[in-house]
């Protein structure tokens, strides 16, 4: 028996176990690789009724100057727009306390929703284009396209995706994707944790805790004028996400058995993501006011055009090793205080801005397996305002230990650039002076340290090679010998026009940054091996290869000026075999919105933008790995129960099951349910076969008995009441089922807009919506 694992380019297996060949060669084709996927129905009329909102919000707002401001009371009735989103667009919110606030485009999330009976065409328009969607949706399966992975690869990757001793997550550099033994990632990740400079273990987790702080915080300068009740809204996060540590290995680094890690805090969602977004809205201007900044490598190849040079100067480059950890709070603090204060107008004030940039640090904790940390010290990646922070603070030293005039070595230094933590320079003294300059660099901040790299021929920086072509200086591209061919794979899932684009944007690319001919055609001879490798067609590759043979490195530098953005809108749905089905019907009814003058803000027809499918990635990858809870006792099968002690026993029974009210089809229950269960979604069933879909955050049975005292009292706003009355029903023929038990994320978040979330799924599947069922409407906020 042969124990030999295949070897995969792309893949690097550190763990124990060994992977068959289909596993391998279906991950090989990149974690950006897109499995063919069926049309989702339930999603795609979700897409499509957030795009009739778009419309309707379009012509509810045409008629004002700004798409911005709410209109006025006199013109519409303002008691349909709800409360938050009247106060989250007024400009007058901004405008208040003017001398201690500026208007910034943060606000919190609206839910508004026109009503409809506006406008007729509209009206018709959007029943028309549902219409032919549903039935569209009913015939999906007759537009079945090829599988790109066969049946053996996706069992492999669904049985790699169960093992919970495995973590697969992507190479720091490089584009491979790593496999290792969860105890070997979990043993890396303890090991920084144990870093006590870093890191302060927590007993409990602080999430109540820091939201009341950062409340106050926020109340407090809402009140003094600092921010505006917008940007109050954005800020406040009521259902906060708790963050969660993961790291990258760093294969390209020398390692033993495992391999270090990049540490990484998952914070979508968290206390402090829209407090980091903010802040960085204001510290962005002042990093690319540095005289070291550099946006690009476009931008630097620009510069390095501009330097001539003799035959005794050395090109220089220098790393500042981990740097977002080892930017000390007080010290990055000062030196964003030292810029802030140099803009023109300080609004919203320096004092406001460092405080919420105190708030992001001091408040960074995160979760790992099941124990709660503190970072003291640096700022985390994946903290919105962590690059500007560290840039700055960066920044700080190059005016205090650079430019400066006591520096004894500036006199040596042309043309210095920085990318966040990658120094390039131009070294004019002699190669013992450049190293007592190193010495020096590592000796000016206890916080920072320098790697240097050096040479009088060549020298690699971002993604080019920067040459000595005699008294100047040339590029082309720069590839690391531990790079995998990480190009999107020809046969994943994506939109083809998007995979025809890729090798026109990476010759674009290729031709940029070679400066010379011969260079260029090397490169190129690579690029399309390398998308050979990929299985994009030959005639794609060679066309795109054509178009940017005759064009010069400085024809492609020049940057074109982009049209205005037509005044179209966007209808954004997954791709499918349905995919440009759906720009036909979206056409074929434009004539309706045409034909009406009062409809003048469509000017041109929709376009369907394809969002993509999901990808490996979204398939294996995990920031977070909790626990498995281990069960001793025997398993209570999924179904229905009733606990025996309520009054609402009488109105279930035990199953396992219920039968679809439109169909009959018999489909299972999720999770074990009783009477005392909470977050469930249930059905309610009367005598003459309709259905109820609903969801209850408190025990099922309270949720119940209200139903019941409704129909009792024949509540004229309960559409169970309204049907139970009509049809002259009896309150004691109801009948209900609990059919999911939807249980809380781990790390929090919003219970109840995932209830709703479910709910609307199982009224759209059993078809429950008036007049076949008894629920009245599709609630689309909970997907907004």
């Amino acid at each position: 028996m042969d124990l030999t694992e295949p070897q995969v380019p792309n893949v690097i297996n550190l763990s124990s176990k060994i992977l068959s060949e289909d596993c391998l060669t279906a991950l090989g084709k990149g974690l950006s690789f897109a499995p063919t996927t069926h049309c989702n129905s339930f999603n795609t009329i979700v897409d499509f009724h957030k795009f009739f909102r778009s419309m309707r919000l379009k012509e509810f707002f045409s008629n004002y100057p700004s798409s911005d401001a709410c209109p006025p009371m006199a013109a519409t009735n303002r008691s349909a727009i709800p409360e938050d989103t009247i106060t989250s667009s007024d400009p007058n919110d901004e405008l208040s306390g003017a001398l201690t606030s500026t208007i910034t485009p943060f606000r919190g999330k609206s839910t508004f929703i026109p009503p409809k009976r506006r406008n007729a065409s509209l009206d018709t328009y959007c029943r028309l284009v549902e219409k032919d969607i549903t039935t569209l949706l009913s015939k999906k399966m007759e537009y079945k396209v090829a599988d790109n992975l066969t049946a053996s690869q996706r069992a492999d990757l669904h049985a790699l995706k169960q093992d919970k001793t495995l973590i697969i997550q992507s190479a720091d550099k490089g584009g491979a994707i790593v496999i290792m033994d969860r105890t070997s990632y979990e043993w890396e990740i303890r090991r920084q944790l144990d870093n006590t400079t870093f890191y302060k273990k927590l007993q409990h987790n602080p999430t109540v805790e820091f939201k009341a702080k950062i409340k106050a915080q926020l109340d407090a300068l809402l009140h003094s004028d600092n921010i505006s009740k917008r940007e109050h809204a954005f800020m406040t996060v009521d259902s906060p996400v708790i963050p969660v540590l993961y790291t990258l290995p760093k294969i390209h680094k020398a390692y033993t058995d495992v391999p270090p890690g990049r540490p990484i805090v998952a914070a979508i969602g968290s206390l402090t993501e829209n407090i980091s977004a903010f802040v960085d809205y204001f510290l962005q201007p002042l990093v690319t006011s540095l005289p070291s900044y550099v946006k690009d490598t476009v931008e630097c190849i620009k510069m390095l055009q501009t330097i001539e040079i003799s035959n005794d100067v050395f090109l220089v480059t220098m790393d500042i090793e981990s740097l977002y950890t080892n930017v000390p709070f007080i010290g990055g603090l000062q030196a964003a205080e030292h810029f802030l204060n140099l803009r023109s107008t300080c609004i919203p004030s320096t004092q406001c801005i460092v405080d919420l940039m105190e708030t992001v640090l001091k408040f960074n904790y995160f979760l790992f397996g099941s124990d709660f940390y503190l970072q003291i010290s640096g700022t985390s990646m994946g903290s919105k305002m962590a690059p500007s922070f560290a840039s700055l603070f960066c920044g700080y030293f190059e005016q205090e230990y650079i430019w400066k005039e006591h520096n004894p070595y500036l006199q040596y230094i042309t043309h210095w650039r920085r990318y966040i933590d990658d120094i390039f320079f131009v070294w004019r003294g002699t190669e013992n002076q450049l190293k007592l300059f190193h010495t020096y660099m590592n000796t000016s901040s206890p916080n920072l340290r320098f790697t240097m790299e050096f040479s009088t021929h060549q020298m690699s920086f971002l993604d080019i090679l920067i040459y000595r072509d005699g008294n100047k200086l040339g590029t082309t591209l720069y590839r690391k010998a531990t790079d995998r061919n990480s190009i999107l794979h020809g046969q994943s899932y994506h939109p083809v026009p998007l995979k025809k684009s890729l090798p026109i944007s990476q010759f674009s690319r290729i031709r940029r940054i070679c400066s010379s001919d011969e260079d260029f055609h090397t490169q190129s001879d690579d690029l399309e091996r390398r998308f050979r490798e990929r299985q994009y067609k030959l005639d794609w590759i060679s066309s795109a290869r054509r178009r940017f043979e005759g064009i010069s490195q400085a024809g492609c530098l020049q940057t074109s000026k982009k049209d205005p953005a037509e005044q179209r809108l966007n209808c954004i749905v997954q791709y499918s075999p349905l995919g440009h089905r759906f720009k036909s019907i979206l056409h074929k009814h434009w004539h309706i919105i045409n034909s009406d003058p009062t409809l003048t803000c469509f000017s041109l027809p929709p376009r369907v933008v394809f969002k993509r499918p999901p990808n490996l990635r979204n398939l294996l990858v995990r920031a977070h790995h909790p626990r498995q809870p281990e069960h001793f006792l025997r398993q209570i099968p999924q179904g229905n129960y009733r606990c025996g002690h309520c009054a609402q026993c009488n109105f279930t029974s035990k199953t396992k099951f219920f039968h679809h009210p439109l169909t009959g089809k018999k489909m299972y229950i999720k999770g074990v349910i009783t009477c005392n269960t909470n977050n469930v979604i249930y059905m309610l069933r009367c005598p003459c076969g309709l259905a109820y879909i609903g969801k209850t955050t408190r025990c099922l049975k309270t949720r119940i008995a209200e139903h019941r005292s409704n129909i009792r009292n024949q509540d004229d706003k309960s559409p169970v009441a309204i049907h139970f009355t009509k049809a002259a029903h009896n309150v004691s023929t109801l009948r209900y089922t609990g059919i999911e038990q939807v249980k809380p994320p781990s790390r929090g978040g919003d219970i109840n807009a995932l209830l709703l979330r479910r709910e609307a799924y199982w009224i759209y599947t059993l078809g429950t919506l008036s007049p076949r069922g008894m629920n009245e409407e599709f609630d689309l906020r909970p997907f907004l």
